[in-house]
């Protein structure tokens, strides 16, 4: 099945950008509603302060529309945000949900490793759930993603990676980034899979 990925940016509220894509086997539409520099007292948890001193904290509002509201869950670490000028990729650092009835929750999130003792109970390890981050890499870009305190002792730190979500009355998600500070690009652009979505400043 073929179906179309759509994506207008509305940044600070000015419209800047159209695009669509046509993504493969995906029912799903997202409109980026608006990118904000964010505080650094803004947290759902603690994973929002593990980012330093010497980073930025982005929001990145989006929309999200689809037919089948049935369908499969969907896999938000195929998102990422590009910093084409130093080759930079980052990773989604947090993300909450809002549904039809205007509510925020946090989304659940993963560990790569079993010893979980976290302050959070969104946060989990299931083997059986594969991290498909990595598989969307881009050649001559460096990865970029932040580590959590997940217990204590020795190999007490995890990169954390998002839990599928369901369709069923999700309408907005707002994803956070963790970007430099000191290699501030003129440009940032937002990308599905390997195919760009928008660009954008902040």
């Amino acid at each position: 099945m073929k179906v179309s990925l759509l994506i207008t940016a509305l940044l600070f509220g000015t419209a800047s950008l159209f695009a669509q894509l046509d993504i493969e086997d995906e029912d799903l539409k997202i409109e980026i509603l608006r990118v904000k520099k964010m505080s650094k007292t803004v947290s759902w948890d603690h994973s929002m302060s593990t980012v330093g001193k010497n980073n930025d904290r982005i929001q990145v509002k989006v929309a999200l529309a689809f037919e089948n509201k049935k369908g499969e869950n969907i896999d938000f670490n195929k998102i990422s945000l590009i910093d084409p000028e130093h080759r930079l990729r980052y990773r989604i650092l947090d993300m909450t949900l809002k549904n039809s009835f205007g509510g925020a929750s946090p989304a659940d999130k993963l560990a790569k490793r079993s010893n979980i003792k976290m302050p959070s109970f969104w946060v989990s390890y299931d083997e059986k759930i594969p991290d498909t981050f990595p598989e969307y890499s881009l050649e001559g870009f460096q990865n970029v993603e932040f580590v959590i305190k997940t217990s204590t002792g020795k190999n007490n730190k995890s990169v954390l990676y998002l839990a599928p979500v369901s369709r069923k009355g999700l309408k907005k998600a707002n994803l956070y980034f963790g970007v430099s500070k000191t290699n501030k690009p003129t440009l940032y652009k937002l990308y599905y899979e390997k195919e760009e979505i928008g660009s954008f400043t902040y």
